[in-house]
């Protein structure tokens, strides 16, 4: 895809080019979100030419430019990313395409119209929530298998760490030091207040009368989003692709409220830890 912008610091590996963030969070974690969003894209979840797309947990806009290419243009992708640095670097990537096809929005969507909190990771944006102890669970997940985890972890996260090292003459003693160091680096927390409504109101106040594809990655307040969609607006909803974390209890009653919302075909199927050994999660598949 041709990209004009001059503000970009990333080439994809099809060619588009984007600003992504600072340091160690865009050397690693664009790329990996750039081959994570074409996974959206299977068992049957499709978008054409006019399709209207909701993009809920956008980050920097990876998911919306994908679909903008697949459609030639000819789309409306409504992203919504509460968190205002990681909103900065979608709005850079929009505005050099058409903002009348790609529209972002620097506001959260949930269960409520109003304000919330959310653990931003600076050093990992991609992983910003409202529900952080599901990030401190893949953390504790990937510190209690540093034994055999550490170097297989991508090289920005043993690299992160600020302090001098001296090495060990045991070299796997050595590259453990240097990966506790650098994941608690990628996860140090700066809490910020963010604005969010839910996805009815802003249907309402945009008079959207369909979408053809709802798309959700917001690390864990999944079910937050599908409480704010009232009855008379699930009939708009063609297609639904979400994320969840862990899986368990929570992905079984997700499954069973999209099946009774009419959705005749839902899949969910597990996926590969974000990062080696570290937050295992699913992706679910709905359509009508």
């Amino acid at each position: 895809m041709d990209n004009p912008c001059t503000c970009a610091e990333k080439v994809l590996p099809n060619g588009t080019v984007v600003s992504s963030f600072p340091g160690v969070g865009g050397e690693w974690e664009v790329p990996s979100q750039f081959q994570h969003v074409l996974e959206y894209f299977r068992h049957g979840i499709d978008v054409s030419e006019a399709s209207v797309v909701l993009d809920i947990g956008a980050n920097i806009g990876l998911f919306a430019l994908t679909v903008y290419d697949r459609c030639k243009g000819n789309v409306c992708v409504h992203s919504f990313e509460p968190i205002p640095p990681t909103f900065d670097d979608l709005e850079k990537n929009f505005s050099c395409y058409d903002t009348n096809k790609l529209k972002a929005y620097p506001f959260g969507i949930s269960n409520k119209t109003g304000t919330l909190s959310f653990t931003h990771y600076p050093n990992a944006p991609g992983l910003s929530t409202h529900y952080p102890e599901y990030m401190k669970v893949g953390l504790e997940q990937m510190l209690n298998n540093i034994e055999s985890n550490a170097e297989a972890l991508p090289e920005f996260f043993v690299n992160a760490n600020k302090q001098e090292i001296t090495e060990d003459k045991d070299k796997s003693r050595f590259n453990k030091m240097r990966a506790v160091l650098g994941l608690k680096t990628v996860f140090q927390e700066l809490h910020v207040q963010c604005q969010v409504k839910t996805l009815s109101d802003f249907m309402k106040e945009n008079t959207i009368e369909k979408i053809d594809l709802l798309k959700v990655d917001v690390n864990g307040s999944e079910m937050d989003v599908f409480e704010g969609i009232e009855d008379r607006d699930w009939q708009k909803i063609r297609q639904v692709v979400t994320e969840v974390p862990l899986g368990g209890e929570r992905l079984e009653i997700l499954k069973d409220l999209l099946h009774k919302k009419g959705f005749t075909s839902v899949i969910a199927e597990e996926q590969a830890p974000v990062v080696n050994k570290g937050l295992a999660y699913f992706i679910v598949y709905a359509k009508k």
